[in-house]
């Protein structure tokens, strides 16, 4: 049941991001962000593309995630930093959350690299397209909307047993530990298990103004 402010942008931002994908006619997994929604057309990569829906639904929280001065947004790594400090209460509109069987539609996640390089990728983040579902063995699937030039478990960006990079739809395996803590994640069915720190950040209603 939806009964705040909180779940109401959850739910923008999930469904903004929907709308998005499904209108998905050109696309590419890029660094950088060349976006027209109206054509269809998406070149970027994972934090440019969260980064361009955040900042149109929810721009003052989409604003408090720092940024390298160099960089025109936030990279995936800096999205995890600042996920994993917010408190699990709100704080600056944001909150953190722990247990991945908390997690729910409209929620971002993140993740990243033990080693951060200038001209490598960081890390990965993604919105939550639906709630994570238990598969046994301390794995939950999750759908997501990201961009990625990794195929995900039933990727949309796949067709005809070709698998395009981009912006799209897809499940990720999450493994969590005894107490409900995301440790790690699985891509897809060709990819293997990758242990790094993950972070969970829901949006949050902003701090009344004085």
């Amino acid at each position: 049941m939806k009964h705040d402010r909180e779940a109401t942008k959850g739910d923008e931002l999930a469904t903004t991001t929907r709308r998005m994908v499904e209108g998905v006619r050109l696309t590419s997994y890029e660094h950088g962000v060349i976006i027209d929604p109206h054509a269809g057309t998406y070149f970027t990569d994972c934090s440019g593309f969260v980064s361009y829906v955040l900042e149109r639904i929810a721009p003052e929280h989409y604003g408090a995630i720092p940024r390298e001065v160099a960089h025109p947004y936030p990279r995936a790594f800096e999205f995890f930093d600042y996920f994993a400090s917010r408190a699990a209460h709100a704080s600056f509109g944001w909150r953190r959350v722990d247990r991945f069987f908390d997690v729910r539609e409209g929620d971002l996640v993140a993740w990243r690299e033990k080693r951060v390089r200038e001209d490598h990728d960081s890390g990965h983040v993604f919105v939550v397209a639906q709630a994570p579902m238990p598969i046994g063995d301390g794995f939950w699937l999750v759908g997501v909307y990201d961009s990625s030039d990794v195929p995900h478990f039933d990727d949309s960006r796949e067709r005809s047993g070709e698998f395009r990079s981009g912006v799209g739809m897809g499940g990720i395996l999450i493994h969590v530990d005894a107490e409900g803590l995301p440790i790690g994640f699985i891509f897809g069915s060709e990819d293997s298990l990758h242990e790094l720190p993950i972070a969970v950040a829901r949006l949050e209603p902003l701090a009344p103004r004085s």
